[in-house]
């Protein structure tokens, strides 16, 4: 608990008083008064009732080979479940894009993503919008070089083990809000062409995007949030 206080930058509300300050660092005298106690305590104990002592050590260090033990199995576990779902995913190849051969209807919400950290434009979006009545359309850019043709990419090189994992947390945020969610992936060598172009053949109303953690909002390309028929 001293060190968890040490490192911890929760509000005074919760801490043990009294605290007192040397420069910008805080003192917890309080609780580490507490913690002086309960170690005397324990060394008393150990010269006092050794026998019972080592067995609580011995005690406490069973269960925490247990723990360790268990929370690399379940940690397993999760990954290779992780690794399933997302195998779920039917890949549908297209040439071109537009709303009728990808099921989309116009007036559709475009959601840009790149990070599976970063999802909060996407939760912006499901709050604020009826999947039922508007659709919510998940875009992920994957970069090509300059030297490559976008019809001479592969599948596996368009949706890798990357574009899973993004498309798995999308459809994780989708289903906690009880929503549905389109997921498209595009090839491009640059992303707000790919952006506009995908918007424009969507026939979409709004391109949502997330803080760019390299580009400010005046140093990115100007795209309008609002696109109308021929963005």
């Amino acid at each position: 608990m001293l060190v968890l206080r040490l490192s911890s930058k929760a509000s005074a509300a919760g801490r043990c008083r009294p605290n007192f300050k040397i420069g910008n660092t805080e003192i917890p005298l309080g609780l580490a008064s507490v913690h002086l106690v309960l170690l005397s305590t324990a060394i008393v104990n150990l010269f006092t009732k050794s026998v019972a002592t080592v067995a609580g050590i011995v005690f406490t260090i069973a269960f925490f080979f247990i723990f360790y033990v268990s929370e690399r199995i379940n940690k397993r576990k999760h990954a290779q479940a992780e690794h399933q779902m997302q195998e779920h995913f039917q890949l549908l190849h297209q040439e071109t894009i537009d709303g009728e051969s990808v099921g989309i209807r116009p007036g559709n919400v475009l959601v840009t993503v790149r990070d599976y950290n970063t999802l909060g434009q996407l939760r912006w979006a499901l709050e604020r919008n009826d999947t039922d009545d508007t659709d919510v359309v998940v875009l992920a850019a994957r970069m090509q070089g300059p030297g490559v043709a976008e019809t001479d990419v592969k599948m596996e090189q368009i949706f890798s083990e990357f574009e899973q994992t993004l498309f798995t947390k999308a459809v994780a945020i989708a289903e906690s809000f009880g929503k549905t969610i389109e997921l498209l992936v595009v090839p491009a060598r640059d992303v707000w062409s790919a952006i506009v172009q995908t918007a424009n053949s969507l026939r979409t109303s709004a391109v949502v995007a997330g803080l760019s953690s390299k580009m400010t909002s005046r140093s990115r390309p100007s795209i309008s949030s609002r696109m109308g028929g021929n963005a």
